[in-house]
C-alpha cells in the first residue's frame, strides 16, 4: 500500500499487523482491541530487550471497513492518553487529506500529527501542533463526544 523499498519490509524490527487483527474483534470494530493488542505486542517486545516502540497506524483504510470519522477521532485520542502516559511506546496515525468539497467526510486532522497520507502520498499536516486551527477538536466541542 504504501510501496515501501524490499529493504525497509525486510528489516528484522518492523513488524506489519493486519487491519483486522489491530483493530477488529469478532468481525466488528472495537477500540478495545487496539489497547488489547497494543499491551501485548509492547509486553513482548520489552521482555525481548525493546526499550523503544513506535507504532504507525494508517487509518484511511478503517474508513472502508465502515469506521466513522467519529469513531477515529475518539480512537485517537484514547491512543494519544494511553501514549502521553508511557515512556516505551508512541505512535502516530496517518489520516487521509480531507475531501473539502464534502463537509460529510472531512478527516480528522488532529493538531498532534505531522503528517497526513494525502492522494499524492506524504504530506506536511498545516495544522500540526496548533490547537486553534485543529478541525478536530473543534468538532469535538461542537458535538460533545
Amino acid at each position: 500500500r504504501w510501496q515501501l523499498p524490499p529493504q525497509v519490509l525486510s528489516h528484522p524490527h518492523l513488524k506489519l499487523i493486519s487491519l483486522k487483527d489491530a483493530y477488529f474483534r469478532d468481525d466488528r470494530y472495537d477500540l478495545s482491541q487496539m489497547n488489547w493488542l497494543g499491551r501485548k505486542i509492547e509486553a513482548e517486545l520489552v521482555s525481548q530487550g525493546h526499550r523503544h516502540i513506535r507504532w504507525i497506524g494508517d487509518l484511511s483504510p478503517l474508513l472502508e471497513h465502515g469506521v466513522s470519522w467519529e469513531e477515529l477521532v475518539v480512537m485517537e485520542y484514547n491512543a494519544d492518553s494511553v501514549y502521553r502516559s508511557q515512556s516505551v511506546s508512541e505512535g502516530l496515525s496517518i489520516y487521509p487529506f480531507p475531501n473539502r468539497t464534502d463537509d460529510s467526510c472531512q478527516a480528522c486532522i488532529l493538531c498532534k500529527h505531522p503528517w497526513l497520507l494525502g492522494t499524492n502520498g506524504f504530506v506536511k499536516n498545516p495544522y500540526y501542533n496548533n490547537p486553534l486551527l485543529c478541525w478536530a477538536s473543534g468538532q469535538l466541542k461542537a458535538r460533545r463526544i
